[in-house]
């Protein structure tokens, strides 16, 4: 798999992230051309950075749940996913 983006040659595809507005738990979908580590980040409006994990991505199909969100205040975040090489960024609406 190659996937090109903006021009560019890029080794992870977003499939999904979802729900859309979110209450506890966002579900993500990706899938990465070779084995690489991820960093998955939930940043504020103000952008400081509410949720960070690190996780061994599989070359293939990933599926990665974050939980126990419940307690984020209502509001506008961006979720950020990151390889050495690529950074896709969505923005999620948390409502309570």
């Amino acid at each position: 798999m190659v996937v090109f983006k903006g021009g560019q040659i890029t080794n992870m595809l977003v499939d999904k992230i979802k729900p859309n507005p979110f209450r506890d738990v966002i579900n993500i979908k990706l899938a990465l051309q070779q084995p690489q580590q991820l960093t998955i980040q939930l940043v504020d409006m103000t952008g400081r950075v509410e949720l960070s994990s690190n996780y061994a991505g599989k070359a293939g199909v990933n599926k990665i749940v974050l939980n126990n969100l419940g307690n984020l205040s209502a509001g506008v975040y961006f979720i950020k996913i990151i390889t050495a090489d690529t950074l896709e960024q969505q923005k999620l609406l948390k409502i309570k």
